[in-house]
């Protein structure tokens, strides 16, 4: 389970809007953020400071059951491959397989979060040039050499040389979830109503 934990005072008197990214995942946040941290550790862990109040919202790619724990979808966020126009699965425009990109050489940010195992796992006879995430996007528009991206990440991509095509594997699509306190759903409304959860 991968859990990205949000640690924020949530003042309704004040709008501020941030961005925050959870891996590539970006949520605008409502609210006046006085403290974010983000950490993976042990679920157990995590969930112990929520129900304590250490931490006030995680977020997760798995629903939760708990005593006084309220979890609910927030979305599903897809794998691509943004590659070179003229790469030989380009025209393959209604999605890919792993097993069509495997053996292919990419270009990949060193934090890549849950998405890190996934593609090594299902891409094993590929290789994996990580690079930072501030040089990542000079060297992409510099190369021919294919990278990912989501569905999320799509709009901040600049390139016209390339094109996004969906991976097809369920494997490739994760669904997100946040989790918070029963006791605080009142206090976290703006925030919930702003992600889109009733």
């Amino acid at each position: 389970m991968y859990f990205v934990l949000l640690r924020y005072f949530l003042s309704l008197n004040k709008l501020n809007r941030i961005f925050l990214f959870l891996g590539f995942h970006v949520f605008r946040l409502f609210s006046k953020i006085k403290s974010i941290e983000t950490k993976i550790d042990e679920p157990s862990r995590l969930l112990k400071g929520l129900s304590t109040g250490v931490y006030d919202v995680l977020f997760t790619n798995e629903g939760v059951k708990a005593d006084g724990l309220l979890s609910s979808y927030v979305f599903t966020e897809s794998l691509h491959v943004f590659l070179p126009k003229t790469h030989f699965v380009s025209g393959l425009t209604d999605g890919v397989k792993f097993s069509d990109i495997d053996g292919q050489s990419f270009l990949v940010a060193n934090e890549l979060g849950l998405w890190d195992k996934m593609i090594k796992k299902h891409l094993p006879n590929s290789k994996f040039f990580t690079q930072d995430f501030e040089n990542l996007s000079e060297i992409i528009n510099a190369s021919t050499i294919p990278t990912f991206s989501t569905n999320v990440t799509i709009p901040l991509r600049e390139d016209s040389d390339r094109v996004d095509i969906k991976i097809l594997d369920d494997a490739a699509s994760v669904d997100f979830y946040i989790i918070y306190r029963a006791k605080d759903k009142s206090k976290l409304l703006k925030l919930l109503q702003m992600i889109g959860v009733k």
